[in-house]
């Protein structure tokens, strides 16, 4: 705590900066230098590409995985274990196969 009260009172000190409201790229926050840096490590990066795989592959995939059966997630509602399990094949369908979630409720 100590060394946060003293980096505000350090920044106090500088007074108003005008260059911290500078709109640069509004996906980062930071000043321009920090900006290049990210984007220009990110120009060298291949975008990650999606595989093709459908909603039914997912749910058999992750229910073959937890071990449990489709009407066992899907009729619990909102149980803790059948939420983590959604929550994990919203993440399979959206990260991996580029999908949208609003389909994978009917499996």
């Amino acid at each position: 705590m100590a060394a946060y009260q003293r980096f505000v009172r350090e920044g106090l000190k500088e007074g108003h900066r005008a260059d911290l409201y500078e709109v640069v790229d509004q996906r980062y926050l930071g000043d321009d230098a920090f900006v290049q840096e990210v984007t220009g490590r990110l120009k060298n990066e291949e975008p990650p590409q999606a595989v093709a795989v459908t909603w039914e592959e997912i749910c058999k995939g992750v229910f073959k995985q937890c071990g449990v059966s489709a009407g066992a997630v899907m009729d619990r509602g909102k149980e803790r274990g059948a939420v983590r399990i959604k929550r994990v094949m919203a993440w399979v369908g959206r990260e991996v196969g580029g999908l949208r979630t609003g389909r994978w409720l009917k499996p």
